[in-house]
């Protein structure tokens, strides 16, 4: 099973990334910020840092805010997206949060406190299937076994990608009495934090028949091609993707999509957002909310008895 990267990864990968010449003290700050975050997150912070130190190059402690301005007007320049501008200033404010805080004497105050975060687009309900596109989407990978579980296990448990494959037959427990036909799945997800979700009939059973018939593999649910090892996060992309391709859905089809999708159909059919926050393992309900605001459900038509637009009436 893939793992946080080790402190020597850290540390070397932390190192790679600090300009030629910079004191030692810019690396260790870089290495302390970014090790005890996530595989993906360590990933994400260290390729924006190095962008970030290849283009002003100087090392932490003589850099502005007049510089921070000078990196954001050159990301524009690039033409990304503001999502992506975001991610990346974002991590840049973040690194200068914790190295004022961990290393005052180094950085006694945050040159990026003044630096503005664009707040882009919320292009949520462009990432939502409807229910017939799901059942599409699905039905697509009903010629490999094991493909058609990964999509209905993403839709129906709201699972990231990197949670449904790394779940072990160890994380599926089988509800008692008279809900002997439905289970339980610990989930180990994002920031560390652990959910269990409830999966009913006919998807734990058709689990269950698979971990009697040993058809993929007794450690992980979703075996990787070596021993103990489970699928990766990039070969359930491609299976999606590849399923998407197959149903006539449009290529930005993601993983997440599913989860996206799962969240506003439960809201559709009449779920709290309480339930769905659970269900999804927000820590904040205004994350949640997002799915109500990007499907609404009234229009101005809703609360007008014969709205002026629609009127026949002309002057």
């Amino acid at each position: 099973m893939k793992s946080k990267p080790t402190t020597a990864i850290v540390v070397k990968a932390a190192s790679a990334q600090v300009p030629a010449g910079a004191p030692e003290i810019d690396q260790k700050i870089v290495f302390m910020w970014v090790a005890q975050k996530s595989a993906n997150t360590q990933l994400a912070y260290l390729a924006d840092y190095a962008r970030f130190a290849a283009q002003v190059g100087k090392p932490l402690d003589q850099i502005n805010l007049e510089d921070l301005l000078k990196f954001d007007a050159w990301l524009k320049s690039l033409g990304i997206e503001d999502s992506s501008r975001k991610r990346t200033l974002s991590a840049v404010k973040s690194l200068f949060v914790f190295a004022m805080k961990n290393f005052p004497a180094y950085i006694p105050l945050n040159p990026a406190a003044g630096l503005l975060v664009p707040k882009p687009k919320d292009s949520l309900n462009e990432r939502i299937l409807t229910e017939e596109q799901v059942v599409k989407l699905i039905d697509a990978a009903k010629d490999n076994p094991r493909d058609h579980l990964l999509l209905r296990m993403l839709y129906f448990t709201g699972t990231r990608i990197e949670e449904v494959v790394g779940l072990g037959w160890r994380d599926c427990n089988a509800a008692a009495g008279k809900d002997a036909a439905a289970g339980f799945l610990t989930i180990y997800g994002k920031r560390s934090k652990t959910r269990v979700v409830r999966v009913e009939d006919p998807l734990w059973s058709d689990l269950m028949k698979i971990y009697k018939d040993c058809a993929f593999g007794r450690v992980f649910i979703f075996a990787g091609e070596v021993p103990n090892t489970h699928l990766s996060k990039s070969r359930g992309w491609g299976i999606v993707k590849a399923a998407a391709r197959r149903a006539g859905l449009s290529d930005r089809v993601s993983p997440h999509f599913l989860r996206h999708s799962i969240a506003t159909h439960m809201i559709d059919h009449g779920a709290s957002l309480f339930d769905v926050q659970i269900f999804l393992g927000h820590e904040s309900a205004e994350t949640t909310k997002r799915y109500i605001h990007s499907r609404p459900t009234i229009s101005a038509d809703s609360f007008l008895r014969r709205p002026l637009s629609h009127s026949d009436d002309r002057a």
